[in-house]
This record gives C-alpha cells, structure tokens and sequence, in this order.
C-alpha cells in the first residue's frame, strides 16, 4: 500500500501535531482527514507544511502524490486498514 508522504509524516508523528496545528492554523479535523487521505491541503497550507517539514522531507507532490510504501501492518497501526477478524 502506497501513503503520501505528508501522510506518513502526519501518521509517524515527526513533529507533534498540536505543533503542526499551531505552525498552520489548522483544525486538528484538517490534520486528521490529510493523514487519512480522506482530504487534502489547500496550496496555501502545502506551502506551510513545506516550510514546517523543510523542503528535503517534503514537497508539493508529497502532499498529493502516494509514493511511500507501507506494509499491511504499518497500516493497520496506522488506522488505515481494519483489524483483521479471525
């Protein structure tokens, strides 16, 4: 499964999230909805999540473009997927 990079900076907690939300102004909803892909930045916050993260972890396409690998369990840590039921 392939997240976007500003999901998995959100979802590994880099930084913590009041920060973030704090560094943009954000609802913590916003921050919750970019993790899960279920919604995405405005360009004026990319440009601040760009500024926050620093340009080498994060760029324009990161918040858009899904290109880091997860495993099946990294996404069920995350909430990305239900648990399984045995």
């Amino acid at each position: 499964m392939k997240i976007t990079p500003l999901q998995h900076l959100l979802l590994s907690k880099i930084k913590p999230l009041a920060e973030v939300r704090q560094a943009l102004g954000v609802h913590r909803i916003a921050l919750w909805q970019w993790s899960r892909g279920v919604g995405f930045p405005k360009r004026l916050n990319v440009e601040k999540l760009i500024e926050f993260y620093g340009p080498e972890r994060l760029d324009y396409n990161g918040c858009f473009v899904p290109s880091v690998e997860i495993t099946e369990e990294q996404a069920r840590l995350f909430g990305l997927l239900n648990a399984r039921v045995n």
